[in-house]
């Protein structure tokens, strides 16, 4: 006699939930990306590009507080796309679909999909959707978000394939390039960057002190 069989959950459902997640992700960036309202920032790359487009060299023809890689970056998505800066911009969609994608994948090796689909718009929708061009702390932030998670999250009881490792020296290597704080806390060992964190901590809070923003030593 055979038994009637339970339908299993229909596979679509992570489809829907990611593209409803990957919608609300690039749902800001497409109501801002045709407007520039901040040009100290998004001015440097701007300039940049065109000191670049003239033959400049970073840190040889011309001062930038910004590492080089991250203006060679948005100096390549410009040329591809137009040469003006609503070109620019459309080099943070695909930072957003490919960053979605990338941590979504790496988490869901431990973790349910909605999980891993929910944790990876968290991140997005803290760093690089916050700006509507490809910006160095929002780059460094995935680099460092796949980083972690790779190196955390891969298999258990299971030696790690060559593909964690690649996207573990693709982060570092990103990271090194446009955002090299990221990459020193990707290397640096927990307990030195919990020190240098309470470090940066005490700086702030003294120079608040200075400026009468926080109670004097001794009162909390």
């Amino acid at each position: 006699m055979l038994l009637p069989s339970r339908k299993k959950p229909l596979a679509v459902f992570p489809f829907f939930g990611g593209g409803l997640l990957l919608l609300l992700l690039i749902l800001p960036w497409w109501r801002n990306h045709d407007h520039l309202r901040d040009f100290m920032d998004y001015g440097l790359v701007i300039a940049a590009n065109g000191r670049i487009a003239d033959g400049e060299r970073p840190y040889v023809d011309f001062v930038t507080p910004i590492q080089a890689g991250f203006l060679w970056f948005n100096y390549q998505v410009e040329t591809w796309t137009g040469g003006n800066y609503y070109g620019l911009t459309l080099g943070a969609l695909p930072s957003l679909v490919g960053g979605f994608a990338l941590l979504g994948y790496t988490h869901s090796r431990r973790w349910p999909w909605w999980w891993s689909l929910l944790a990876a718009w968290t991140v997005l929708m803290g760093s690089v959707g916050q700006h509507t061009i490809i910006w160095h702390n929002s780059l460094g932030v995935l680099c460092l978000a796949v980083a972690l998670w790779v190196t955390t999250l891969w298999p258990g009881g299971s030696r790690p394939s060559w593909r964690w490792f690649l996207l573990l020296g693709v982060a570092l290597a990103i990271s090194g390039d446009t955002s090299t704080r990221t990459r020193a806390i990707i290397i640096t060992p927990p307990p030195v960057q919990l020190y240098d964190l309470r470090g940066i901590a005490q700086v702030h809070l003294r120079e608040k002190r200075d400026r009468g923003l926080a109670p004097p030593e001794g009162t909390i």
